[in-house]
């Protein structure tokens, strides 16, 4: 039981680690996107039109964002896979042990639902047999 909750906890400490370097990605993206529209803004204000590079200027804001846009991405969604998986493989009341039990029945109650099964069965194969034969 102890080897368990430590395993959950080294699990949890990855996961946590994980999406705190998504979090560090995410505030490089907005400092990128901060960096990008200053410098934008000063081509502008020199008598650049927005219209003329339009998509110049779309591109360099992709280009400087997407990467560590992504990168948090997919951290963010690795850490948030090992604490949700974590989770489900290690619950809490780990050491309570839960069994199935079944309910015997008398077979006799259930016979004449059995007979009818096996029936139709036994006609389906028969017409099968007989799709086939030509």
């Amino acid at each position: 039981m102890n080897e368990n909750k430590q395993k959950k906890s080294v699990n949890f400490k990855i996961g946590v680690i994980l999406c705190v370097l998504a979090g560090v990605f995410a505030i490089q993206t907005i400092l990128i996107f901060i960096t990008i529209h200053s410098e934008i803004m000063g081509y502008l204000s020199q008598g650049m039109s927005f219209g003329e590079a339009s998509i110049e200027i779309i591109n360099y804001y992709i280009e400087g964002c997407s990467k560590s846009l992504f990168y948090g991405g997919i951290l963010f969604a690795l850490g948030w896979i090992i604490m949700q998986k974590d989770k489900k493989n290690c619950p809490d009341n780990s050491d309570v042990n839960i069994t199935r039990q079944a309910i015997v029945r008398p077979d006799s109650q259930y016979d004449d639902v059995y007979e009818e099964d096996n029936n139709d069965k036994n006609e389906e194969t028969e017409t099968i047999e007989k799709f086939t034969e030509n």
